[in-house]
């Protein structure tokens, strides 16, 4: 994980699947980031290193948890 300039981004481990829940990790890892002073965004990043929205000042996550 790495934060700069309010943009916390964090790279997926494993794997990444909604399957059938509407909550997925990114639901715990969102909120609590931004709880740093210093974190106003947070991307997430799949294994391989995509995620929905790469750029600009807003959260991302990767397709498979959106």
């Amino acid at each position: 994980m790495s934060v700069s300039r309010g943009i916390a981004r964090l790279r997926l481990t494993g794997g990444c699947a909604r399957q059938a829940s509407s909550f997925t990790i990114a639901d715990s890892i969102m909120p609590t980031l931004r709880r740093l002073q210093n974190v106003d965004w947070v991307k997430i990043y799949y294994p391989a290193g995509q995620t929905q929205y790469p750029t600009g000042r807003r959260d991302s996550l990767p397709a498979c948890l959106a």
